[in-house]
């Protein structure tokens, strides 16, 4: 019976240490300057959230790096298989993905189809002896029309008004 105790006891014990991270921030109105977000899980696999909105359509770029440290020959703080995926809505609304990215450091960009709200989800594996520590950066650019849209457009509305007063005058006749 005392063996089968201490058994139960070992197996809550390494439940526990292993036991799932997850942290949600809501960081409002993402814009042109970017948003920088740190976070730290504890020893073990995690699942964090960052919730956003954006004011019009735009191309959302970032990146996600993991921190590693290593003292005395022990891994002390490292993250594997850390990704980033993107949705719409705010978690745990959203249900059409965007776009999966590895946090390897390397930028990403991608078209956000409207203006609104969106999220991402960040996991892991926190494998360093204090957990992980990682890093992500994001910013929009809304696309600003060139110069040659407006020329085409005024272009455009000229050539209605030329039509629309060409029938009043060939009616008033």
């Amino acid at each position: 019976m005392k063996f089968k105790s201490t058994m139960a006891a070992a197996w809550i014990a390494a439940a526990c240490i292993s036991a799932a991270h997850a942290d949600t921030r809501n960081i409002g109105v993402l814009g042109s300057v970017e948003a920088v977000e740190t976070f730290a899980p504890v020893k073990g696999s995690f699942f964090d959230t960052i919730n956003f909105d954006v004011t019009a359509q735009s191309v959302l770029s970032g990146s996600g790096v993991s921190t590693f440290l290593k003292l005395g020959g022990k891994t002390v703080k490292d993250i594997s298989g850390l990704n980033l995926t993107f949705w719409d809505n705010y978690h745990p609304d959203g249900y059409n993905l965007l776009g999966v990215f590895s946090g390897d450091g390397n930028t990403f960009s991608f078209a956000l189809p409207s203006a609104g709200r969106y999220h991402v989800d960040i996991t892991g594996d926190a494998i360093g002896t204090k957990g992980g520590v990682y890093t992500v950066a994001f910013s929009t650019v809304t696309a600003v029309p060139e110069p040659e849209s407006y020329a085409l457009f005024l272009a455009g509305l000229g050539l209605m008004g030329t039509i629309v007063r060409r029938r009043t005058q060939k009616t008033a006749v």
